[in-house]
């Protein structure tokens, strides 16, 4: 699949094993510009290899890995809500990948994925049903898994005459009131989402 490297590296939110979603497309370039460096090689293919591991095992480091982004000098960083010694011990035996940085972080891969599924499923319903005049998931423009932030991006469509604290507020009654949602804001109705 495409890659780019972002201006704070790689950021692959993993959305499917088809290819991976930037969270961040800010000054790409292609993953071709990296290809004479080794540590980007060996990343890469421990990127893809962990890819595969975590949506096929439910084990601790399964349960524990959060995500990965290669920095801008194209180091691999694994991000990891706990376990850091035992996991990084798996690394090395499973992946062969040596000395990844990893970050401790708040949220696994899988409690994100679960709930950006939860939001998208809701708004391709509200769509399917011909769109609920009054529902929030009208406002709601993009749904992304933002790896660097360990959080789910949520942008809603500003213009619908409600302040932004008014929609965060109707977003969680009526969505979701969980505390990995991040909300952003446009002017603009475009819908960009993936289900």
């Amino acid at each position: 699949p495409k890659t780019e490297a972002a201006s704070k590296g790689h950021v692959c939110s993993q959305q499917t094993l088809k290819g991976c979603v930037c969270s961040q497309q800010t000054q790409t370039s292609s993953i071709s510009d990296h290809v004479e460096d080794d540590s980007w090689k060996s990343g890469t293919a421990t990127h893809e290899k962990i890819l595969s591991y975590t949506e096929t095992h439910n084990d601790t480091f399964a349960q524990n890995y959060a995500g990965m982004y290669f920095d801008s000098s194209g180091k691999l960083n694994i991000l990891l809500t706990g376990k850091k010694k035992e996991c990084n011990k798996f690394i090395l035996d499973t992946f062969g990948y040596e000395n990844p940085c990893k970050t401790i972080v708040k949220y696994s891969y899988k409690e994100l994925t679960s709930e950006q599924d939860k939001i998208n499923n809701l708004v391709t319903d509200n769509i399917n049903t011909q769109n609920k005049k009054d529902s929030v998931l009208n406002a709601v423009t993009s749904v992304s898994l933002n790896v660097l932030d360990n959080n789910i991006s949520v942008t809603l469509y500003t213009q619908t005459g409600e302040t932004d604290n008014e929609l965060i507020s109707k977003f969680k009654d009526e969505v979701s009131d969980s505390e990995m949602i991040a909300f952003e804001f446009s002017n603009r109705k475009t819908v960009n989402f993936v289900n």
